[in-house]
């Protein structure tokens, strides 16, 4: 079946737009589920954050006022004053489901509900633990008070966490206060830390021991078979989408126990995860969404594509018209498609001037032929400017240094001889003129050496690096009021190139290497190097005041200076000169720094002579 122009671009306009929305929905939801899973991991971190500090605050509020109490009725030996003391403290806190007091030999001597009084715990670990000071046991099931204390319906066996303080009286231990907490009080706090969350659906919380058992959670989530060098793991790294035993994906955070204040904590883990599918429900309900209107939107271009072709049709015959116009013969009339199409109609037209553009083209190559004399004129004649430039420059260079030198010692001479004659006023101003002239020399001699690096003779040769570092070090050691940090000099592998040239670009780096790790304490230099296949890169680091890489962009320009001549003197042509030199060895130079933590300049050469080299 022949279709005509309009319904193919009818076709197209759909296709092309069903694909656009398809990617522009992938892409959509791919981002929104990257941002959902962050979002929701940094939800489930700061529950898992707040749920530890909770516990370990309770834990500590329990501590401190069991060894308040302790502290303050240690003087007291009535054992019916003890009860009262004990049955106020377990009705002020309902999950204090025993308090006693015990002698030196760990008989319980009053305790609430008369529970246990008479026996004696000094077995028990709680009691033996409180004889060094304040304790907090972990969660355990009940042993002499599981058959004592009510049933709980069918609910869990009882398991407790034990709280004890020693008695003191006169500095002699009389014995120890002691108290079980119910661990459904932890199991409270969890309950109250989800119903502050009620936006976010399926959270479940999870608290695994220091070994790594699980104290409470979900009876499938068999968290022992992880170990707890993974749980250690996963509350270092933060929040990871992780596949759990029961064969589903959870989006899990993790927050180890540090304690509180000084409680140490008990080494708990607390671990908050909700269902992958769930936390990425959101970005799949976009994600089809988009893809719906997307592919209404494609309908849409399809009628819009079929209009428009509707459209240009007659124009196109128009064209057709004009293509034989400019053929400037005449043509017959073409056959009409089959299908009405007009593009074949227009490529009939077309094709007797795309005979004649041929033989256009044939004269233009003509022409071209005699255009490259004319370039190759046009190239020796700039040739010949650019070295009346150079010449120019370096005669202005130094007309412009002997006046201004000049200029600059005058002023000085001036200030030395006339000084205590002149205001402070004139004086600073004959003090700045002398010192702006000195350093408008200096800069001189600057462009002075970077205009003369690309046209300076040059003879490659294979250079050896360290004698040559070292020769600039030795240099350097000798300028005036220069004193050399720690240099590290690892050894130098030689490269192929110009060792004048090459000099320049150590002479600036190390330079600038001694001048930015003045204001620091001790610093230091590393010049080392590396070579991977024929390439050597060289490296000068130092431990200097860095830079912002923001600014790398005006690094290696001409008078483009990071620090002001206030910080560190310098022209700022030290860096263009290195990258100069560098560029015309075929080679490349960059540098990696941030503020206060030092600089690292880079650059390569080759290792040996180029292939094309005798």
């Amino acid at each position: 079946m022949a279709w005509n122009t309009q319904t193919r671009t009818a076709l197209a306009f759909g296709v092309l737009a069903a694909v656009c929305f398809l990617a522009v929905g992938w892409m959509a939801a791919e981002d929104a589920r990257r941002q959902t899973l962050g979002d929701a991991g940094r939800h489930a971190a700061h529950l898992a954050q707040h749920l530890t500090h909770s516990l370990d605050k309770g834990l500590y509020e329990r501590m401190r006022e069991v060894r308040n109490v302790a502290q303050l009725e240690a003087a007291t030996a009535d054992e019916g004053r003890w009860r009262q003391v004990l049955q106020h403290m377990q009705s002020s806190l309902q999950d204090y489901v025993w308090l006693g007091i015990t002698d030196a030999s760990g008989s319980v001597q009053a305790a609430t509900d008369g529970l246990l009084e008479g026996q004696n715990v000094s077995q028990r670990p709680w009691y033996r633990q409180a004889l060094q000071g304040p304790t907090i046991g972990d969660v355990h099931p009940a042993v002499l008070l599981a058959s004592l204390l009510p049933g709980r319906g069918g609910q869990e066996p009882l398991r407790l966490l034990d709280v004890a303080a020693p008695l003191y009286r006169d500095g002699r231990l009389v014995g120890v206060l002691g108290a079980h907490l119910d661990w459904r009080w932890a199991e409270e706090e969890v309950r109250q830390a989800l119903r502050g969350n009620p936006a976010v659906p399926d959270l479940q919380v999870l608290i695994v021991s220091r070994e790594g058992q699980k104290l409470l959670g979900p009876p499938e989530a068999a968290i022992e078979a992880w170990g707890v060098q993974r749980l250690h793991r996963l509350a270092t790294e933060g929040p990871a989408v992780l596949d759990w035993p029961d064969g589903q994906a959870y989006l899990t955070a993790a927050q180890a126990s540090s304690g509180y204040r000084d409680f140490p904590g008990l080494g708990w883990t607390v671990l908050v995860r909700q269902p992958a599918r769930t936390a990425l429900q959101a970005a799949h309900d976009l994600q089809m969404r988009i893809w719906m209107i997307g592919l209404g939107a494609a309908a849409l271009f399809a009628v819009a594509g079929w209009w428009l072709a509707g459209r240009l049709a007659a124009p196109l015959r128009t064209i057709a018209a004009r293509a034989r116009a400019l053929s400037q013969r005449a043509l017959p009339d073409p056959p009409t498609p089959a299908g009405g199409d007009e593009l074949a109609t227009l490529s009939h037209a077309l094709a007797d001037l795309v005979a004649q553009l041929r033989e256009r083209e044939r004269e233009l190559l003509e022409l071209n032929a005699s255009l490259e004399q004319r370039v190759r004129e046009r190239t020796e004649a700039l040739q010949r400017l650019n070295a009346d430039m150079a010449s120019f420059s370096r005669s202005v260079a130094h007309d412009l240094k002997g006046p201004i030198g000049a200029m600059a010692a005058a002023a000085q001479l001036i200030e030395q001889e006339c000084g205590a004659q002149l205001s402070a006023t004139h004086r600073q101003l004959l003090h700045l003129i002398g010192e702006d002239g000195h350093r408008l020399v200096r800069l001189t001699d600057q462009l002075l050496v970077l205009s003369r690096v690309d046209q300076q003779a040059w003879t490659p040769a294979m250079v050896d690096m360290e004698p040559l570092v070292r020769q600039v070090l030795a240099e350097l050691q000798a300028r005036p009021g220069t004193q050399l940090p720690d240099i590290q000099l690892e050894a130098l592998p030689m490269a192929w190139g110009d060792a004048a040239l090459l000099r320049q670009v150590w002479v600036n780096l190390l330079a600038n290497a001694i001048k930015f790790t003045g204001p620091v304490p001790n610093p230091r230099i590393a010049i080392g190097a590396s070579v991977s296949d024929e390439t050597v890169t060289y490296h000068v680091r130092d431990n200097g005041v860095g830079f912002d890489m923001q600014r790398y962009g005006a690094l290696f320009d001409p008078f483009q200076r990071l620090h002001t001549e206030a910080e560190f003197a310098g022209s700022g042509v030290g860096l263009s000169i290195v990258r100069r030199v560098v560029q015309r060895h075929g080679g490349q130079v960059w540098a990696q720094s941030s503020p206060g933590q030092g600089a690292c300049f880079y650059f390569s050469l080759r290792s040996g002579p180029p292939p094309q080299a005798p």
